[in-house]
């Protein structure tokens, strides 16, 4: 297996609080118990005024989304700090139904317009693994439609009685991205993808997994589909890995819900091949790796052998290799985004995206250097308003 890239560190704490929302009986209870002393919570009990503050105060923001699961697993035990957590869960559940009643007007206007969809992340993790909508924070609605419909389906949900409005960054740049960020007027984030990943913005990129979906029935009764297990769980580790610095430990939840539910409809070796195909061998393997190690996944003999015998090729090993470097100064850091897109041309676009490489580069070029000073405005905007000097609008 290589180890040329590790990039998702969890911390002892996380995977602490992680076993205690995943696992079941006295093993979650004891990790539950390990995680309150590594956080100076044994002295508190239910009656506690200080213990919501106490336990979120100083909580990153991806253990603070495991709180509603840790209640959910352990709510039947006696611990005196869980049902301080029942609010936090039945919050929870309020704004997924809201989620979930804004996807369901979505849906159904794309399909109503022959649009097909797939129900991404936690609207399909919610309802086809977790089987519960409050234990899984949801901030946005991720949809993926056909690439050849994009374009009419940003137009559909602009119009009354959905209202979205539209990125205009993105839009400007929608041929090099897999997805555009949309809101309504409720403040209802979306993604409306026409890819699955963003390394692979290219019309003929998802085949495998359009011909593989499944369909899933939502509360109003309408029909529409998600990945299959094995896709699903692809996706949610490629996802997961921490691409941009701070993985998100939300997807060892995730995963671990994926095969404890449908563990035997999971095809390894699909999903070794998918691997290869896609050029994600690193991000498999490590996730791979860290749910064997410390989260009860046990892969059949031959999986394991093959996962442990993939190579990588010369474009994926040079790729992870720039990626994991962070320059520290102004200098590096343009000389690294100049080299990354053209790594990440040759690695996962080549051509497939119907626009030459020097295009493409100078396209991304120009949406960093946009970025890079929508940023710099915003930071100088926000220490003007610290000194006083300027003052907010209404």
């Amino acid at each position: 297996m290589s180890t040329i890239f590790t990039k998702s560190v969890i911390k002892p704490e996380q995977m602490l609080l992680l076993k205690a929302a995943l696992f079941s009986g006295p093993e979650a209870l004891e990790n539950w118990q390990l995680w309150k002393e590594a956080r100076n919570l044994s002295h508190f009990n239910k009656t506690s005024e200080t213990l919501l503050p106490s336990i979120f105060d100083t909580l990153d923001y991806e253990s603070q989304r495991l709180m509603p699961l840790v209640y959910r697993n352990l709510e039947k035990t006696n611990d005196p700090l869980i049902p301080g957590l029942r609010g936090i869960y039945r919050h929870t559940w309020i704004r997924n139904q809201r989620f979930m009643l804004k996807a369901q007007q979505v849906i159904k206007t794309l399909q109503t317009a022959g649009i097909d969809t797939i129900a991404l992340k936690g609207i399909a993790l919610s309802l086809r693994y977790y089987g519960d909508m409050g234990v899984r924070l949801m901030n946005d609605l991720d949809v993926l439609v056909p690439p050849d419909k994009a374009e009419k389906a940003i137009q559909l949900l602009q119009e009354q009685p959905l209202g979205f409005q539209r990125s205009k960054f993105d839009y400007r740049y929608r041929r090099i991205l897999h997805a555009m960020h949309m809101w309504d007027e409720e403040q209802t984030d979306m993604d409306l993808h026409w890819n699955l990943m963003v390394q692979h913005a290219y019309a003929d990129a998802d085949g495998p997994f359009w011909a593989a979906r499944q369909p899933v029935t939502l509360a109003d009764g309408s029909v529409t589909s998600v990945l299959s297990p094995t896709h699903q769980l692809f996706h949610n580790i490629v996802h997961g890995f921490g691409w941009a610095g701070k993985p998100a430990i939300r997807w060892v939840a995730d995963s671990y819900a994926i095969y404890a539910k449908a563990k035997a409809a999971i095809d390894w070796h699909e999903l070794l091949s998918l691997a290869e195909r896609y050029r994600f061998i690193i991000p498999i393997q490590q996730g791979l790796g860290i749910l064997e190690k410390d989260f009860h996944l046990v892969l059949p003999a031959e999986v394991r052998q093959r996962l442990n015998q993939m190579q990588l090729d010369t474009l994926e090993k040079d790729y992870f290799t720039l990626l994991q470097k962070k320059p520290t100064n102004i200098i590096g850091k343009l000389v690294r985004q100049v080299q990354l897109p053209r790594m990440e041309y040759r690695s996962f676009q080549l051509e497939r995206s119907g626009i030459p490489k020097n295009r493409w580069m100078l396209i991304r070029l120009e949406r960093f250097t946009l970025t890079m000073s929508r940023w710099a405005f915003e930071v100088a905007q926000a220490k003007l308003k610290e000194s006083g000097l300027v003052t907010s609008r209404r």
